[in-house]
């Protein structure tokens, strides 16, 4: 597991809190955690976030180790249906698990009754949302 502080925006930062404050969303094992990646982030501004970075408006490769499988995602505020297979919402779970964390960070996070393991393989930003962000 990786215990580097995580490197948020103040949006990404504000979705966090934001998921912990519904912490009744949360099992106690996803609950503890983010409150410790909570309690010490590196808060940095958008522009100088690095691109190895996971956060909104990332496309992510992920291998799930513990289910053996590749898979790709991509962070949105809202998922549009144009990709909707793999886009997720900044507040499902899953993203919740991965904002801040960089390329390479293996993340623990309970689904259900079980805990899985993500490898982040790779990172990159999704075209054309730069003016949306800024």
């Amino acid at each position: 597991m990786t215990n580097d502080p995580l490197i948020l925006s103040e949006s990404e930062f504000h979705i966090l809190k934001e998921s912990y404050k519904k912490s009744t969303l949360l099992t106690p094992h996803n609950q503890n955690r983010l409150c410790n990646e909570l309690s010490n982030p590196k808060i940095v501004d958008r522009n100088n976030l690095p691109s190895n970075v996971v956060s909104l408006f990332s496309k992510v490769l992920l291998w799930n180790m513990s289910k053996g499988q590749n898979f790709t995602i991509k962070i949105v505020l809202v998922p549009t249906g144009s990709d909707k297979s793999i886009e997720i919402s900044s507040y499902d779970p899953l993203a919740v698990a991965l904002l801040g964390y960089r390329e390479g960070s293996i993340i623990e996070w309970e689904f259900g009754d079980e805990i899985e393991r993500f490898k982040i393989l790779s990172v990159s930003r999704i075209e054309g949302t730069s003016k949306i962000y800024s």
